[in-house]
C-alpha cells in the first residue's frame, strides 16, 4: 500500500536557545507527522548543503564563534521520502574578555581601576567590582576609584554584555609604600648659602630622587641641596620625594631670607696729606662694628693711605661690609713735565705729559675747571691729552688736573695760554 504525504518545508520546525560564545546551543526538531513514520534526521549546521554534521531530533552543537548562524535539517522518512526545513538562524552571542588595569599604587592614596574590557558589537552592558569578594560597586563607568586599607588587595572584575554573557579577572594589587618627606634648614640672610637637609625615610623601598623648589625659580633635585636666596623675604620651599616604585610625597615649609644690614662708609676725602689724618665713619643701624684697623667704633682716624673696610652684623648674624682706599697727596711734587700748556701744533707742550711714564703701571688722569666741571678723564691716560673738550680746544685758563699713579694721587694746577 502506498502513502502519500505532504512534504513542504513548513512541515519541519527547528528551535534554537540564544547562548554565549564557547558554548553548546541545544537544537529540536518538531515535524508534523507521526514518529513512527521518521527514519533519520540529518543536520547541515555549516549551511554547506550537505547533511552530515548531526543526527537525532535533538542535538547539541557549539560553534566556534559569536555570530549568526544558519542550520537545515533533512527528515528521511521509513518509505523512501525526505522532507527538508527552511533555513534556520542561530544567534551566538559574543562573550566579553573582562580586563582592567590599576595605577598609583601607593598605601594612603586613592587607587584608580581602569577598566580595559572588551567585545565584539559593543555590547557591554554592565561590570561588577570586588575587593577580597565584597562588592563595591555595579557601575557602567570604565573608572573606578577606592581606598585600600592594606599593602595588598584581591580585586575582581565580571564583565556582563547584553545577552547576559561574562568574563571574570582577578588581579592581585600590591601596594607600594610612600616616603615620609622631611627636611631641615636654618633662616639665613641674603646672598649667603643655605644648607637643606634632607629627612625623608621610608622603611620597605628606596627613594630614587628628590625634587626641591626654592619658591624662587630655581629647582634642585640634589639630596642635600645648598642654595643661595638673592632677595629677602619668605620663601615656600617645596620638597617632592619619588620611590623606585613611583610613590611619592610632598612637603613644604617656609624660610625667611633676612636682609643684610646697611655698612657704607663715608669720608671727608679720599686723598689724604703727609703727617694729615682723615675721619672715617659708618652709616648702620647695628652696634656690631668692625673695622679692618680692629676698632669697634663707628668712626675711627686714618693717617695714611691704604685700603679700609668696616664689617657690620646685625641681630640676625647678617653681615655686610664696605671698603673704601685712600690715596696719599705728595705735597710739592712735581709729576708733570710744564704747568704751561701752549696747544698750538708745534709740538712743544701741546699735550698733558706725566715725567717718565714709563715707570707707572696704572695711571689715570682728571681735568676740571675752575667750576669743578670735569674737561677731562681717562682711566688708562698715554699721556695724549691735547686740550681739547667736547671736540674744541679749550679756552685759555687756569685748570686743576688729579693723577693717580700706581697707588699714589697728585693734584696740581696747569694753565693752557693761546
Amino acid at each position: 500500500m502506498f502513502v502519500c504525504y505532504a512534504t513542504t518545508a513548513q512541515e519541519i520546525t527547528i528551535t534554537s536557545d540564544t547562548v554565549c560564545e564557547g558554548f553548546p546551543t541545544s537544537l529540536s526538531a518538531s515535524v508534523n507527522i507521526n514518529e513512527s513514520l521518521i527514519a533519520a534526521y540529518l543536520w547541515d549546521l555549516d549551511f554547506d548543503g550537505y547533511y552530515n554534521n548531526a543526527t537525532g531530533k535533538d542535538i547539541q552543537h557549539t560553534f566556534l564563534s559569536s555570530d549568526t548562524f544558519f542550520v537545515k535539517l533533512q527528515v528521511d522518512l521509513n518509505d523512501g521520502q525526505t522532507l527538508f526545513s527552511d533555513d534556520t538562524r542561530v544567534i551566538i552571542r559574543p562573550l566579553p574578555v573582562a580586563n582592567f588595569s590599576a595605577s598609583n599604587l601607593c598605601i594612603g592614596e586613592s587607587v584608580t581601576l581602569t577598566n580595559t574590557s572588551e567585545i565584539a558589537n559593543n555590547e557591554l552592558l554592565f561590570y561588577e567590582w570586588y575587593i577580597d569578594s565584597d562588592d563595591i560597586a555595579d557601575s557602567e563607568n570604565k573608572d573606578l576609584v577606592f581606598l585600600p586599607d592594606g599593602i595588598s588587595q584581591s580585586i575582581t572584575l565580571v564583565a556582563i554584555s547584553r545577552g547576559g554573557c561574562s568574563d571574570t579577572v582577578n588581579k592581585e594589587i600590591f601596594l607600594d609604600e610612600k616616603p615620609n618627606s622631611n627636611f631641615s634648614f636654618e633662616n639665613s640672610c641674603k646672598f649667603d648659602t643655605v644648607d637643606f637637609i634632607n629627612l625623608s625615610t621610608i622603611n620597605d623601598d628606596s627613594i630614587v630622587y628628590s625634587i626641591w623648589n626654592f619658591g624662587d625659580s630655581i629647582l634642585s633635585i640634589s639630596e642635600h641641596p645648598e642654595h643661595a636666596f638673592l632677595t629677602s623675604g619668605i620663601f615656600t620651599v617645596q620638597l617632592v620625594n619619588v620611590t623606585k616604585n613611583n610613590c611619592t610625597d610632598t612637603i613644604t615649609k617656609d624660610i625667611e631670607i633676612f636682609e643684610l644690614p646697611e655698612a657704607s662708609i663715608v669720608a671727608e676725602d679720599t686723598v689724604i696729606f703727609p703727617k694729615d689724618k682723615l675721619t672715617l665713619s659708618v652709616q648702620s643701624g647695628s652696634n656690631d662694628i668692625l673695622w679692618s684697623t680692629g676698632s669697634n667704633e663707628n668712626e675711627i682716624l686714618v693717617f695714611s693711605e691704604g685700603i679700609y673696610s668696616v664689617r657690620v652684623k646685625d641681630m640676625n648674624d647678617c653681615v655686610n661690609s664696605d671698603t673704601i682706599i685712600i690715596y696719599e697727596l705728595a705735597i710739592n711734587e712735581k709729576v708733570i713735565k710744564s704747568e704751561v700748556l701752549t696747544p698750538n701744533g708745534d709740538g712743544i707742550n701741546d699735550l698733558l705729559e706725566i715725567k717718565e711714564m714709563f715707570r707707572h703701571y696704572h695711571c689715570q688722569a682728571y681735568v676740571y675747571d675752575e667750576w669743578g666741571q670735569q674737561v677731562y678723564g681717562s682711566t688708562n691716560y698715554q699721556n695724549d691729552w691735547n686740550c681739547i673738550y667736547n671736540g674744541n680746544y679749550l679756552s685759555a685758563g687756569a685748570y686743576y688736573y688729579l693723577i693717580k699713579l700706581n697707588d699714589r694721587s697728585f693734584r696740581g694746577c696747569v694753565n693752557i695760554l693761546r
